[in-house]
């Protein structure tokens, strides 16, 4: 073999050696892993929010249709001020039970809530349920329950949200229930 052949060949194998580590850094870079993790949170009823995970900083954000939200702002530490009593009074809460219905009874509360504010966004509403027997016996007196909404936000303002909790009970059929709204809390827009 002649020297200009060696030559050739061995400038072709520095060539694979150094190109073969630097793809891989490259790819490891720019393809594998990204900056976010992936996934998704199901609540049901064909509701599904993606959810991204920064690797560095571990922050999570879940996409909602206005964008990217981050998911500490959900946790009802941060569900704002009190409403006052003129303020809750424009809003309309039509609550009705939910779950597997007559035969098993029903074993959670969801609410259809109408902000009428224009300015304040409803975070949380809080229910007191009363649930009397056939006849008219007390089973639950006055237990309060605090609605929150799927995830994030709540009836923003002038809009309509829903608000839902478990009642850790079932409400059998030939029960009576009646509710009292007893307060709401909202951030101002």
């Amino acid at each position: 073999m002649s020297v200009q052949g060696e030559k050739a060949t061995d400038l072709k194998n520095v060539v694979l050696w150094a190109a073969g580590p630097a793809l891989l850094v490259l790819f490891g870079l720019l393809v594998w892993p990204t900056l976010y993790r992936y996934d998704h949170i199901d609540l049901g009823l064909g509701r599904s929010y993606p959810v991204r995970q920064n690797r560095i900083n571990g922050q999570t954000e879940i996409l909602f249709p206005d964008g990217w939200k981050d998911s500490r702002d959900s946790h009802p530490s941060n569900s704002g001020e009190d409403l006052s009593t003129e303020e809750l009074a424009k809003l309309e809460i039509l609550p009705r039970l939910r779950g597997p219905g007559p035969s098993r009874g029903w074993d959670r509360i969801e609410a259809n809530v109408y902000n009428g504010l224009p300015d304040i966004d409803v975070s949380e509403i809080t229910l007191e349920i009363t649930v009397s027997g056939p006849k008219n016996e007390p089973i639950v007196i006055a237990r309060r329950y605090r609605l929150l909404p799927p995830l994030y936000g709540g009836a923003r303002a002038l809009q309509t949200g829903n608000y839902s909790i478990s009642l850790g009970f079932d409400i059998l059929q030939g029960q009576s229930w009646s509710y009292v709204v007893v307060g709401a809390k909202g951030k101002k827009t």
